[in-house]
């Protein structure tokens, strides 16, 4: 078996590296003793376990984030010869030695100027699960965390927090709207978690013309603070502090500002990260 190994935070995409596996299982992570080990700090030391035969290939995500197209793989999963899965910023092929065709061109991907990581991304922050001490609210926002795109969950929360007389925090959840007297209501009545869940705040600094454009376009991760562009596949990290904008953007990721965040804070960490 032979795996193809594609940064993603080579402009051009590269030129790909191929590895013979030998042993299966088979372990892919950036510690040096795996099988293949991959120079990317946005991945695990030991991220994925590869299962092969002559008939099947398997990738356990036994360490960190691993994605088919726009599916998170949670649990042991066969795959195609010749499908791509990606781990942190890298694309990983798996090839048997008869295949037909070796493709060694990238996948193809409309970017042209990312710069390359230079530092490590955001913390992973513990998700806290119980939010509210409303069981109504809870469920609600349980909804939410887990399809922020989906606009009826975000309606039927906003419907309700007008129904309990919550005009603020509705206007929040229903399109992130604010004024300068609602922003000191809401950063004294929530939570920076609440505002994660249910923001509606722009991407910074993402120059593709077919972004998703705002957090809650995102797709979910296991991390609150954390979500995941379906046109780029890149990171997304909800930040609360300019040094997490900076860790983000370092990395190679995109962020997105909380509502406690200074716009020159902002507009700042923005140009450190670069």
């Amino acid at each position: 078996m032979f795996v193809v190994v594609r940064s993603l935070d080579d402009p051009s995409l590269g030129s790909a590296v191929r590895y013979r596996i030998t042993v299966s299982p088979a372990i892919i992570g950036s510690a040096d003793g795996c099988d293949v080990r991959v120079s990317d700090p946005h991945v695990a030391p030991q991220h994925v376990r590869v299962v092969f035969d002559a008939e099947r290939i398997v990738i356990d995500p036994i360490g960190g984030p691993t994605w088919l197209e726009d599916e998170q793989l949670r649990v042991p999963t066969e795959i195609l010869d010749g499908v791509d899965i990606q781990i942190g910023h890298t694309l990983l092929r798996f090839r048997r030695p008869d295949a037909e065709e070796w493709d060694d061109e990238p996948t193809p991907v409309h970017r042209t100027r990312w710069p390359a990581a230079t530092g490590v991304p955001p913390a992973r922050r513990e998700r806290r699960d119980i939010i509210t001490d409303d069981a109504v609210e809870q469920a609600l926002l349980a909804t939410l965390r887990e399809k922020p795109s989906d606009p009826e969950s975000r309606m039927v929360y906003r419907d309700w927090l007008y129904d309990h007389g919550d005009q603020v925090r509705a206007a929040f959840v229903r399109a992130g709207v604010y004024g300068d007297r609602q922003r000191d209501q809401l950063l004294r009545e929530t939570e920076d978690d609440w505002r994660a869940i249910t923001s509606c705040a722009p991407i910074e600094g993402c120059w593709l013309p077919h972004c998703p454009g705002r957090w809650n376009e995102l797709m979910a991760s296991d991390d609150d603070f954390m979500r995941r562009c379906g046109t780029c596949r890149r990171s997304v990290y909800y930040c609360t502090r300019p040094n997490t904008i900076r860790d983000a953007i370092a990395s190679g990721a995109l962020a997105v500002a909380d509502i406690s965040l200074d716009r020159r804070e902002v507009e700042q960490a923005l140009r450190g990260g670069r």
